[in-house]
């Protein structure tokens, strides 16, 4: 009889050698979905399924709460806005997104497949990509905007044209319901046996050797760019800034000083946090501790997904602040435009993001003998 791994996928006999796995056998490798396999469920995977449920209850109310409140020069106070005063497209967007990444919550919870755990970290990454982009888009590029709105206290329609933008309740529920939706998915990873007992491997499919073999140089790749674009961002500057023709307090203020040391101040906390995560992570694989590498690795996934999205939406508005000073020569502040360092940042941050999720399993040296059983750590991804 052939030898079973604990992810299901047959291995040949270790006196004959490694047989060749296809990829599809691979990536189907230890599938089983709920309620026939109940195994490897323990109250980390419940609370998770909890935090998850109760995070898409909580972005669902979200958006339907005003998200957030417009100040103008018009108007001496705040007008609350919802969603779709920003554009037709741009709530129906956000629902879609909470949808989805609920459905593949639900995937990764009933598999235990690789495709569930690669799904897994796919909605990781696209989620908080969207959840910061969303909420930084509407802070910043908000701006200069005119909106048919109507007031609340005395129920007249008005136009105003935004000068600034604060997250309200709706923005903050949404934000904080979709994050412990994709937390609690992180936990959707299960226990390949019973607790307390070693994890037993025989050998590694030739194929899965490979493509460890092939994260691990990509991975160290692209933490050597990482390194280098961040140094290189922080040596440059991050913006230039000109002199403006006339003064004009018509004109709306796109970007000011202060928003972009808020976005470097974003930028070297998350590089931080991100660096150190990924060392915890990396030493995190170097033992049997699955679901604490891939709790860091998600972690660190969704902070370096977190920086990308602020910096991309704060790229956005520089560009679009010089569009209207290139049509409005007359302009009260002085002009600010996009400098080297922080293209440089962006790309540290996505090098960095990617190396994070290139995180894998320890590679072993050579197969385990008739014998013996060798014991080598498990990754997320093997589960």
């Amino acid at each position: 009889m052939p030898e079973q791994s604990p992810s299901g996928t047959e291995l040949s006999d270790p006196e004959q050698g490694d047989t060749m796995v296809s990829p599809e056998t691979y990536l189907r490798g230890g599938d089983g979905m709920l309620p026939s396999a109940l195994s490897g469920i323990d109250v980390v995977w419940i609370g998770g399924l909890v935090a998850a449920c109760t995070g898409t209850a909580l972005a669902v109310v979200g958006l339907a709460l005003p998200w957030g409140l417009v100040r103008s020069n018009s108007r001496s106070g705040a007008v609350p806005v919802y969603l779709t005063d920003f554009g037709p497209a741009l709530a129906p967007a956000t629902a879609a997104l909470l949808v989805t990444s609920a459905m593949c919550a639900g995937v990764c919870f009933a598999s235990r497949s690789r495709l569930g755990a690669i799904l897994r970290m796919v909605n990781v990454v696209i989620s908080t990509l969207w959840i910061f982009l969303v909420l930084a888009a509407t802070t910043y590029l908000a701006r200069g905007l005119t909106m048919n709105l109507v007031d609340p206290l005395t129920g007249v329609a008005l136009t105003v044209t935004v000068q600034s933008t604060t997250p309200s309740t709706g923005a903050i529920l949404y934000d904080f319901g979709t994050m412990l939706l994709v937390g609690g998915a992180v936990a959707a990873v299960r226990l390949p046996g019973p607790p307390g007992l070693p994890i037993q491997h025989p050998s590694m499919p030739r194929f899965a050797a490979q493509l460890a073999a092939t994260r691990a140089r990509l991975r160290w790749v692209m933490t050597v760019l990482a390194f280098g674009l961040a140094v290189t961002s922080i040596a440059l500057p991050w913006y230039r800034q000109f002199a403006p023709l006339n003064e004009s307090e018509t004109a709306p203020i796109m970007v000011t000083v202060h928003d972009l040391h808020v976005w470097l101040g974003t930028y070297r906390i998350g590089l931080i946090a991100c660096i150190l995560l990924y060392a915890g992570a990396l030493v995190a694989s170097q033992s049997a501790t699955a679901r604490t590498t891939a709790a860091l690795r998600a972690i660190g996934m969704m902070a370096s997904a977190a920086v990308v999205a602020v910096l991309s939406v704060g790229l956005a508005a520089l560009w679009r602040g010089s569009a209207v000073r290139q049509g409005r020569a007359e302009y009260v502040n002085n002009a600010l435009h996009v400098g080297p360092g922080y293209f440089f940042a962006l790309a540290a941050m996505i090098a960095l993001l990617v190396g994070i999720a290139l995180v894998g399993p320890v590679i072993p040296q050579r197969p385990a003998a008739p014998a013996e059983v060798a014991t080598s750590p498990v990754d997320a991804d093997d589960q």
